[in-house]
């Protein structure tokens, strides 16, 4: 996604449309002849209840009670979807039902559609769901090898001078993960910028990176903005 200008507007950003449709629907003392089949809490397990509490009450699928909108759920939710690309800078955005990993497999199949259909560069300690994107997708990996700290035992980003070199070789589309799963974030700016000359596209799986952007202490976000 491409950052936007401007601040963020603090006082828009209080309002969660979604979450009160939902809230409304759980108030109006509606009778819930629909799955799930719990029926808003009702007929849960009463211990399962109490290891829920009150949440099991705000599972109602797609229904909300939104009258402006014939409650109608996607009206509630592009709502909150705008608001959630202001928060962040960005062009658009779009809720996942299924985790980042169901945002991971639609990248990879997006890049199919636009016409890419060899291989990807991508680190190999990626998540499963890159590698089940592969599959969907047809595409094929071109791993870039992690190094190692022998200091600390975990895999470490590649380097920036690894990452330009490969992508300048290989000439592929990339996929990254940041922050990987000990916090470590790649330098996502300088990756951007050389993909971007050489017109490949820059897929990042930022599953762990929600709060990027938000402190200037944190690293930045994909488009070198910070929220603050």
């Amino acid at each position: 996604m491409q950052g936007a200008k401007g601040k963020v507007d603090r006082e828009l950003q209080k309002q969660a449309p979604l979450l009160d449709a939902i809230l409304g629907y759980r108030d109006a003392g509606i009778l819930p002849f629909h799955t799930p089949g719990h029926k808003l809490g009702v007929g849960l397990p009463a211990e399962l209840m109490d290891s829920i509490g009150p949440a099991a009450a705000l599972d109602a699928s797609d229904e909300v009670f939104h009258p402006h909108s014939g409650h109608d759920v996607d009206v509630v939710r592009e709502e909150a979807e705008e608001l959630l690309a202001k928060a962040y800078g960005a062009d658009w955005s779009s809720f996942l039902v299924n985790g980042t990993s169901q945002g991971i497999q639609a990248a990879f199949l997006a890049l199919r559609i636009a016409g890419y259909d060899g291989s990807v560069l991508m680190p190999r300690n990626c998540h499963v769901s890159a590698i089940q994107a592969l599959v969907l997708s047809g595409l094929c990996a071109k791993f870039v090898k992690p190094r190692f700290s022998r200091k600390w035992g975990i895999p470490l980003p590649p380097l920036r001078s690894e990452m330009e070199a490969a992508l300048r070789n290989e000439g592929l589309p990339v996929f990254v993960t940041r922050p990987d799963y000990f916090g470590l974030c790649i330098d996502i700016s300088h990756l951007c910028q050389i993909a971007h000359e050489l017109n490949l596209p820059v897929l990042v799986d930022e599953a762990h990176g929600a709060h990027l952007g938000w402190h200037k202490g944190l690293p930045l976000l994909p488009w070198g903005r910070a929220l603050t």
